[in-house]
């Protein structure tokens, strides 16, 4: 038996607010509070795991180099990275239609909150934000394998 690996993939609060704000339909404030609960909740729970079970990855790591990241995590489960996986559905989550295309294999950083939050926006989230998002980034990085 193998034990239970958490995975915590931390997307920034910035272009995850403005992701839920304008898909959910709800205020960028919401969005905000949104985002502040599920990753505290989240890391909460990350930090009840031993070490070993620990794995952290952020999306900006995913989109630079998904291959190198998918391998890094494949090794940390006992996975031999070349080991050919079966194709199927890529998830069986709700959300984006995106996520649907079975076709799609390539990972983009979605980074259109650069282009159409205003400059008062990205302020105030970064205000809200920055104290859970940098103790998450550097905690998680040490605290993981």
């Amino acid at each position: 038996d193998r034990p239970l690996i958490l995975l915590f993939l931390l997307r920034g609060a910035l272009g995850s607010a403005h992701s839920i704000a304008t898909r959910g339909g709800v205020s960028l404030l919401t969005a905000v509070f949104a985002w502040l609960k599920v990753n505290l909740l989240c890391f909460a729970a990350f930090l009840q795991f031993p070490r070993a079970q620990r794995i952290f990855v952020t999306d900006e790591d995913l989109c630079a180099d998904p291959a190198g990241t998918v391998n890094r995590i494949l090794s940390l489960l006992g996975v031999d990275p070349g080991t050919e996986l079966e194709d199927g559905p890529l998830h069986n989550l709700g959300g984006s239609p995106t996520r649907h295309d079975f076709d799609r294999r390539e990972v983009v950083e979605d980074v259109r909150w650069k282009n159409e939050l205003q400059w008062y926006q990205k302020l105030w989230i970064r205000c809200l934000t920055v104290p859970v998002e940098t103790a998450i980034r550097r905690f998680g990085r040490v605290l993981a394998l």
